[in-house]
């Protein structure tokens, strides 16, 4: 059955963090290795050792993890000053989402088609929506319109501006 979900479904694709660095990915797969010798060892001088090595390599860690964070914040604010000088504000505010933290953009998404299909390629997806759209805003007139009778007597209400009273 595993072998199965792993032809069928494949791998799950772990998407990295778009703002770290090729040299920090290195660096915390470094850390990672260490970390693996530091539980794999049984000597407790070894152990302080290797525990040196790893706390060393931690904040080296951390420190470039910091540098990217900042690069790549300040990458995004260079961005947004260019487009809003280009009167861009899709990307303008894009961009804000970015830096705020709420960013979760789902284009990577399939789309299904009216047989139920996935539709994964991006030409396609737009396509896709596009008919969605067209069908659903296009509709013909109903057969039968809706016969609304006129009101019978205007009612009295008040249009004035709310007093204090009313509120309460």
């Amino acid at each position: 059955m595993k072998e199965a979900g792993e032809e069928v479904l494949g791998y799950r694709n772990n998407r990295k963090t778009e703002w770290i660095s090729e040299e920090t990915w290195t660096r915390i797969e470094e850390r990672r290795q260490i970390k693996k010798r530091l539980l794999d060892s049984n000597s407790p001088r070894l152990k302080d050792k290797i525990s040196k090595e790893y706390r060393g390599k931690d904040k080296e860690v951390k420190k470039s993890a910091r540098k990217d964070r900042r690069e790549y914040t300040e990458r995004l604010a260079k961005k947004a000053e260019v487009a809003a000088g280009k009167k861009d504000m899709k990307t303008v505010y894009q961009n804000t989402k970015k830096l705020k933290g709420d960013y979760n953009q789902h284009y990577d998404l399939p789309v299904r088609d009216e047989v139920g299909a996935y539709v994964t390629v991006e030409q396609d997806k737009l396509e896709r929506w596009k008919k969605h759209f067209e069908c659903i805003l296009n509709r013909p007139d109903p057969p039968v319109l809706a016969d609304i009778p006129e009101a019978v007597e205007d009612l009295d209400i008040n249009c004035d501006d709310i007093t204090v009273e009313e509120v309460k």
